[in-house]
């Protein structure tokens, strides 16, 4: 789905941490194949923000 919409001239992000390398390699070679560029991009943040972030998440775990 990714190739199809960068094959339109549309953009895609993938709002998400990915860990897993062989998937990473999947998403970069569908940009490639798609002719468009493939940025990867991390948000950093001081710990104590980040802590106070994940205490005020609300738990929906059941």
């Amino acid at each position: 789905m990714a190739g199809t919409h960068l094959a339109d001239g549309r953009d895609v992000m993938l709002p998400q941490y990915v860990g897993d390398l062989q998937q990473l390699q999947i998403f970069e070679r569908v940009a490639h194949d798609a002719d468009a560029d493939f940025i990867d991009i991390v948000l950093l943040d001081d710990r104590d923000a980040s802590i106070e972030r994940f205490n005020g998440r609300d738990d929906d775990s059941e």
